[in-house]
């Protein structure tokens, strides 16, 4: 389920994405998710309301961008790590 709410000084829109949409989306479990958060590695969910949160989308797609750029932080050492794998071989980007 998303929930949509309008920026006051904008007119692009900001979704609010719960938690099956987040975690389909990054490709990562609801645990993982929130070791992540612990570790200070992904974006803090928001409260709607008592104990319901959901991610800024825009957030989400940082975080995301951050990990999928050609070359990124980890890269080179996952790649030279992974034993018979040449860089680019497969055309995948490795998601922490």
């Amino acid at each position: 389920m998303s929930l949509t709410v309008t920026h006051d000084t904008n007119t692009s829109r900001l979704r609010l994405e719960r938690m099956r949409d987040v975690s389909a989306r990054v490709a990562l479990s609801r645990q993982r998710i929130y070791s992540l958060i612990k570790a200070g590695e992904f974006p803090p969910p928001v409260v709607i309301h008592g104990r319901s949160v959901a991610w800024r989308s825009d957030e989400v797609d940082t975080w995301i961008s951050s990990r999928t750029r050609r070359g990124g932080p980890d890269a080179s050492a996952q790649q030279n790590n992974a034993p018979g794998s040449e860089p680019g071989a497969s055309g995948a980007h490795v998601v922490a």
